[in-house]
């Protein structure tokens, strides 16, 4: 669905304690935010970041020119345990308009709300 409303963006989808992209995007990371590839599921090529170097990868990406969507999950306290989690666009992050997300992240703090 994020892929479909902003096909020319890496989608960076949070996952846990990592933010994860799948297909070419995982490519586009590896190459230029020096990631190391994951474990391909189904040959669909995979990759990730965890949450303190998540800036460090869409700042590397901008840097190529990339733009990057951010997608996070949305807590449900009523929800059960495993249940699939709600996504939403967090922002766009663009070489022209890059993100900045005002949290501790980088320094390893869990960040769980973001401001552009």
């Amino acid at each position: 669905e994020v892929k479909q409303k902003y096909p020319r963006c890496v989608a960076l989808v949070k996952i846990g304690d990592f933010y994860e992209t799948n297909g070419f995007d995982a490519l586009l990371l590896c190459e230029f935010a020096n990631v190391n590839p994951m474990a391909p599921q189904h040959r669909i090529a995979r990759a990730g970041v965890p949450l303190c170097n998540m800036m460090r990868a869409v700042r590397a990406l901008n840097g190529a020119n990339i733009s990057v969507v951010i997608c996070t999950e949305i807590k449900d306290p009523l929800a059960q345990y495993g249940a699939r989690k709600t996504r939403q666009v967090l922002g766009v992050s663009t070489p022209a308009h890059p993100l900045i997300l005002m949290t501790s992240a980088e320094e390893g703090a869990p960040a769980d709300e973001y401001y552009s």
